[in-house]
This record gives C-alpha cells, structure tokens and sequence, in this order.
C-alpha cells in the first residue's frame, strides 16, 4: 500500500541539514513497511537492525557510541557494507533499546563537524509509547527530526482499495484549491462519483485505516475478517497497558481506554472524568491519560472560548475532547455491526455522529492539522473543530447527515469575520452565507483552501 509520508521521507533525505529520524506512531501503523520500502526504493542498501526481534543486537551499544566505531560493529554484525549516502540504516523498535536511541545524538554532531565524512542516513522507528513513555532519559533533544505516523487517511484508503478514483479525487482536491480563490463558481462533483465516495466512506467507517485491516479488506472483501484483525489490534493494546506501566496505572489507563466511546456519545463531548470511573478526579487519571495521548492512542482538541489568531495562545488546557486514533477501532470497541454502518441504519445511526467527528479528527491530525480545537462559549454555542492554517483559522462544524442547519457557525462568524467557517457533511461542494460547504470525504482538501 502507498502511503502518502514517502514524500516527506524523501524531502528528508535530500534536506542539506538532515539529522537522523525518528519515526513514531502507534502500534501497528505501518511504519516498517513504509522504510523498507523507502530503502528499497531510494537506496543501494539497507542496514536493518529490529531490537525486537534481535535483542542481543543491544550489546552492540552498550559501551562505545562513536559513530565511526558503530558503524564498523554495525557492518561485521549485520555482514553487510554501510557507505554514506548511499545505505539507509534503520533502528526499528528503538524503544527496546535506549542506547541506540542516545546514539542518534552522537551521528547528528558527527556530521555537523563533518558532513561528507558521517553523512549516514539513519531512520529510528519504535512504538510512539515505547518511544515517549520508557525513553525519556536518553532522548537526544534537538539532535534529531521528528515525524508521526497515522493510521492510513481516506485518501489513501482510496488508492489502495479503488484506484481509479484515486486520480479523480485528487483532482477535486486541486479544483477545491482553486476555487476557493474564486467562490466556487461551478464547482460540483458529479452525482455518481459524489455518491460512490459516500458509500466508501461508509465502508471506511468501518474498516478504518489500520493497514492490516485494510489489506484483509482488500484481499478477502470480508468485513467479518476485518473485525477479526481489529479485535486482535485491540487486544495487542491492552496488553501494552500492562508492559509499559504499573499495575496501578495500568488499570487507570485501562479505564479512560474502554470510556472513550461513552464519552464521544454524550452530546456534549468534553471530555469528563466522572465517566471514567465514579466519583474519579482529575488528579488521579491526568497522568494516565497524558500516557494514553503520548503513546499514539488519544487525539485531543483543546477548548478555545476566544477564538483569536494562534488559536494555541488562547487555549484551554484542562478542557478538551478526546478520540481514538482511528474510526475503525472506535467502532469495533462498541462492535458495531457491518450491516449497520454500511447500510446506515439502526443504532448505528445515533453513533454516526460520534464516528463521524472521530474521523475528522484522525483526518486533520494525519494531514498535518496539529493541534486541533473546539470553539465553545457557553451552552448553546459550540463549533465542532478549529484549526489554524497559514496564519488563517477555520472554524469546522460535522453533520453526519445533509442536516444544513449552522446556528453556532454561523454566530461564530459574524462575530469574527476574520475566521473562515467551513461545514463537512454528506452534501456536496456549495458556497453560501460565507460558509464553505465540502462532503466529509474532502476533509484531507481543507489544507486547500484559501
């Protein structure tokens, strides 16, 4: 499967001021498939070292860390020649081991002394909990480039499930570009193609874009094998609740885990900590949903009341929404029926809702839309999401529906003309009452717009 973060590892490599990576992510994101392919496309050679399932690997890092030294072990280890420029070597799993981590330091200040000698190019990748929860200590500040992985967005799910619409819906993405600079004159997509993309966004819905679910989904068209896959993903994260943390932690996170899809129901979904656990307070549980948040798990929105350019400046960080880092997870922690999300019907439908904002959610932290916000000023006022983009904010109401009424969009927007207002929903593309209308499936185009 083609994942869109090649470009950016690409860019990487060719950046004049490269430091070495690191790639994190939550479990099961496809981060080993995307650098090897990334080696094999991009480089003569890899040097490949997996601390998971090599362990003795480690002794490798245990005494000295010069870069030079390393790299001669590196080479008689892994019987392979490693030139600069030329071989990609890649520390997957770091997280197991803590003194490969700190070596990227010691590679990144090698080569600011002297770039052609030490020009390695060095990929680390490890769970983003592993990473962010037992790393600490060794993690080398400033000395590395950071990129986050995601679960794979609708648009990629597109190109490896129905190709031949891939192209057409990167054309909608250029045409929303530019007809935002004109008011969406004319700008319509065509019934058939509008309609087919809302079933497969359904499907989606579904599915999600852990990539193993959606290459059983691809290979066997059989949403109860998909279920199957994302139970054991499920699973698999329960029992890292229990590796990476006591049992008194364990247990904390365990419960603000299983309540996310409580909490995304309630009308109001700020997140509270009384639906956690009776009579819980924040002091007890902040800690174990900042670990959740930290391991790739929990997206959070912060609340913004005054809705002022950078959003960031005016937020509210003890109020916030949370969602999980995908739709399809989501919907088997409740085990959703396929036939209710695909034929849309039944309880699904009350659910949709809080599906449907998950995957805004995943979407604009995927596409680079981090961090992301809600706009809420008392009680009948409340704006779904809010992001800033090129010093331009837009406030973002999700109707899971046609359902065009905007009451506190609209308030919103002619207090502070400044933001532009932006609805997602079923319908099509349309422009009306300052308010840009978009079908759900373009979420990934707002970074489009004007």
């Amino acid at each position: 499967m083609e994942r869109s973060q090649i470009i950016a590892l690409i860019a990487w490599k060719n950046h004049k001021n490269r430091k070495p990576l690191i790639l994190q992510g939550a479990r099961q994101v496809g981060k080993t498939h995307l650098l090897k392919k990334f080696a094999a496309e991009s480089y003569n050679n890899i040097a490949y070292l997996n601390f998971e399932l090599k362990p003795d690997l480690a002794t490798l890092f245990e005494r000295d860390l010069d870069p030079e030294s390393l790299v001669r072990k590196l080479e008689i280890a892994l019987d392979t020649k490693i030139n600069v420029r030329d071989t990609l070597i890649i520390f997957d799993e770091v997280q197991l081991c803590s003194r490969a981590l700190t070596s990227l330091k010691y590679f990144a200040e090698a080569y600011a002394q002297d770039p052609q000698k030490y020009d390695y190019h060095i990929i680390a990748a490890g769970s983003q909990l592993g990473i962010n929860v037992s790393s600490s200590a060794s993690f080398p500040v400033g000395k590395v480039n950071l990129m986050t992985m995601y679960p794979l967005t609708f648009l990629e799910f597109v190109r490896a499930s129905r190709n031949s619409y891939y192209d057409l819906l990167l054309q909608i993405h250029k045409d929303v570009g530019e007809g935002s600079s004109r008011g969406f004159i004319d700008l319509k997509i065509p019934d058939n193609f509008h309609f087919d993309l809302l079933e497969l966004l359904n499907v989606y819905f579904f599915i999600g874009g852990m990539p193993e679910a959606v290459k059983v989904y691809i290979d066997t068209l059989d949403l109860k094998e998909v279920r199957l896959v994302q139970e054991a993903i499920l699973l698999s994260y329960l029992s890292d609740f229990s590796k990476y943390s006591d049992a008194s932690q364990s247990l904390k996170v365990r419960r603000i885990w299983e309540s996310l899809p409580a909490q995304l129901a309630r009308e109001n979904k700020k997140f509270i900590f009384s639906a956690v656990a009776k009579s819980a307070r924040a002091r007890e549980y902040e800690t174990s949903l900042q670990w959740l948040k930290d391991a790739g798990l929990l997206l959070l929105a912060n609340l913004v009341e005054n809705p002022q350019v950078p959003l960031r400046a005016f937020a509210d960080p003890e109020s916030f929404k949370v969602f999980a880092l995908d739709v399809g997870l989501l919907g088997c922690m409740v085990k959703l029926d396929a036939k209710q999300v695909v034929l849309i019907k039944d309880l699904y439908f009350q659910f949709r809702g809080a599906l449907a904002e998950n995957f805004i959610a995943q979407e604009l932290f995927a596409h680079g839309h981090n961090p992301i916000y809600y706009f809420k000023k008392d009680s009948s006022a409340e704006v779904d999401f809010m992001i800033d983009h090129e010093s331009q904010s837009f406030a973002i109401e999700v109707k899971s529906g046609e359902n065009k009424t905007s009451k506190s969009l609209n308030a919103l927007l002619k207090k502070h003309a400044q933001i532009k207002g932006v609805r997602l929903s079923s319908s099509n593309i349309n422009f009306a009452n300052s308010i840009i209308e978009m079908p759900l499936y373009l979420t990934s185009a707002l970074g489009n717009l004007s």
